[in-house]
């Protein structure tokens, strides 16, 4: 019994290490892709923004209906403990 809950610990702390560091891998290779560099950083802080050419750009459209669809699926009813 002993064995399985501590074979079951080790398997369970692998899982997470793996996608604990396999989590970090991508953030890394996303921000060396990116260009954002310790200039851009310290841009960032002293200006509180950063400009970037980027040719795509943001969609405008699509940010509009994703932020639609969340204020639809959101309940505007009060919570129960709040009813009473």
């Amino acid at each position: 019994m002993f064995r399985l809950e501590f074979l079951s610990a080790v398997g369970l702390a692998s899982v997470i290490v793996w996608a604990y560091l396999r989590r970090r891998r991508a953030l890394r290779e996303r921000l060396q892709r990116k260009g954002l560099d310790d200039a851009a950083v310290d841009r960032i802080i002293s200006q509180g923004r950063l400009e970037v050419e980027d040719p795509e750009g943001l969609d405008l459209d699509e940010i509009a209906r994703a932020e639609e669809e969340f204020w639809k699926g959101e309940a505007w009813d009060p919570a129960e403990e709040d009813r009473f």
